[in-house]
């Protein structure tokens, strides 16, 4: 019998909610996110500039460590396959054989890269 009732009742704002799909919700957070974020450092640049400066320097500073650390864990893993191929080749030409320590090489290529560097010296021709 057919009592009038339809097979899909309309949705209501709640049922359509729940239909959005999980992409597009996170999508539409990101964008969110990212206006408050805007919206909170155009305020700050003009509430606090001593405040706008300190956190830009903050976010810039991490963002150059995290790529500095990147960098030198690629640095660091060409040369420790540098230093085991010129382990392999010395030991194929001589008789003896040299075992690679890679904790040994570790250690010396970070004191290296610790090492400080003085600043620059004004030259005399420059001045």
């Amino acid at each position: 019998k057919d009592l009038g009732v339809w097979d899909e009742a309309p949705l209501t704002a709640a049922a359509a909610a729940a239909k959005v799909s999980e992409p597009l919700l996170q999508k539409i957070q990101q964008h969110l996110e990212r206006r408050v974020d805007n919206i909170r450092t155009y305020v700050v640049k003009h509430a606090d500039p001593d405040l706008f400066l300190q956190e830009t320097l903050e976010k810039k500073d991490k963002e150059l460590q995290e790529r500095a650390n990147r960098m030198m864990a690629v640095n660091l893993t060409k040369r420790i396959e540098q230093l085991q191929q010129t382990s392999l080749a010395a030991s194929q030409d001589t008789a003896s054989v040299t075992a690679f320590d890679p904790t040994k090489t570790l250690q010396e290529s970070l004191e290296k890269a610790q090492t400080a560097v003085p600043p620059p010296t004004r030259n005399n021709d420059n001045g």
